[in-house]
């Protein structure tokens, strides 16, 4: 009988269990397979690049079996939308910090460079205010209410909440 990892493994021929059998039989990780490790350190690159390929790349895994892995592990997937969020947020505050702050542009006078100046991108800045407002506007469309209305609707629903924590006590 053949031992990894401390199990015994049976080394049958036919190489199947056989009813009553009650040993475990293990199977090593393979190379090609998902490990955590691997899923953390997908996602964390992920988060940091908002790049699925470059991610990827960072593991040397296939897309193929990331988007099994993506479509049969909802927690994969949960955590996958996360560490892409996180990433585009990551993505659109350095365009704001580059629209805003600008970019390094040499100063060219008399066929030579003179110097440097952060010019501000205001192509990127119409953008990004384009995108905002398109956020806010959505937000914006939600209904509001009478303030003094929804405070006493959200009091009676406390009221009601505290009464049945109190009641199952």
């Amino acid at each position: 009988m053949a031992e990894m990892a401390g199990a015994e493994l049976s080394d049958d021929s036919e190489g199947g269990p056989k009813a009553g059998d009650t040993d475990v039989r293990l199977r090593k990780a393979r190379a090609e397979s998902w490990t955590k490790d691997k899923r953390a350190a997908f996602l964390a690159h992920l988060a940091e690049t908002a790049n699925v390929t470059g991610a990827l790349r960072v593991v040397g895994m296939g897309s193929t079996g990331l988007y099994k892995l993506r479509q049969r592990d909802a927690g994969f997937r949960a955590a996958w939308d996360q560490a892409l969020a996180e990433g585009y947020q990551r993505l659109e505050l350095v365009a704001l910090e580059r629209a805003l702050g600008g970019t390094r542009t040499p100063i060219i006078h008399g066929g030579k460079q003179t110097g440097e100046a952060m010019m501000p991108d205001n192509k990127m800045v119409m953008f990004l205010l384009q995108m905002h407002r398109q956020s806010v506007k959505g937000a914006r469309d939600l209904a509001v209410g009478d303030p003094e209305i929804v405070c006493a609707e959200l009091e009676a629903k406390l009221t009601l909440m505290h009464k049945r924590l109190t009641d199952g006590q």
